[in-house]
C-alpha cells in the first residue's frame, strides 16, 4: 500500500492517477458515476472497467476515451497497471480479487463485506 508523498506504481508525474473499476454494472454503476466527475476534472484517469457481462449504458458516466473494457480482472491489471482499484463485485468474489489487485500493488477500495467466511477473515489478519 502507499500512503501520502509516496510514488505510486504508475506515477510518472505526467498525470492524475489511474483507476479500475472490477464490477462496472449493477451496484457498479454508482461508483462509475462517482468516478466520472473526478475524470472529468482532470483528477483521475479512468483507465479500466471489467464486468463478466457487457456494460450498462450509463449516462451520468459514460466510458472516457480511451478507458479499456475487460471481462477479466487479472487482464485488466497486467494491461492497465491501475493505481487505484475499486471493487464492487459479489461478495463471494472479494478476497481473491482484492488479493490480485493488491499484489499488483494498487491501492484498493473494497466494497463490503470484504469476505463471507469468518475462517478467511481470520485468516487475513
Amino acid at each position: 500500500m502507499t500512503g501520502p508523498g509516496t510514488a505510486r506504481r504508475g506515477d510518472t508525474g505526467a498525470g492524475p492517477p489511474t483507476v479500475a473499476l472490477v464490477g462496472a454494472n449493477g451496484h457498479g454503476r454508482w461508483h462509475r458515476r462517482a468516478i466520472a466527475p473526478l475524470h472529468a476534472a482532470g483528477r483521475v484517469r479512468l483507465a479500466g472497467l471489467v464486468d463478466v457481462r457487457p456494460l450498462e449504458d450509463e449516462p451520468a458516466a459514460p466510458v472516457p476515451p480511451g478507458a479499456r473494457i475487460f471481462t477479466d480482472h487479472r487482464a485488466m491489471l497486467a494491461a492497465v497497471r491501475p493505481d487505484v482499484v475499486v471493487v464492487c463485485t459479489p461478495p463471494h468474489t472479494h478476497l481473491p480479487i482484492a488479493l490480485d489487485a493488491l499484489a499488483a500493488g494498487t491501492d484498493l477500495l473494497l466494497e463490503k463485506p470484504p469476505v463471507l467466511d469468518l475462517a478467511k477473515k481470520i485468516a487475513l489478519t
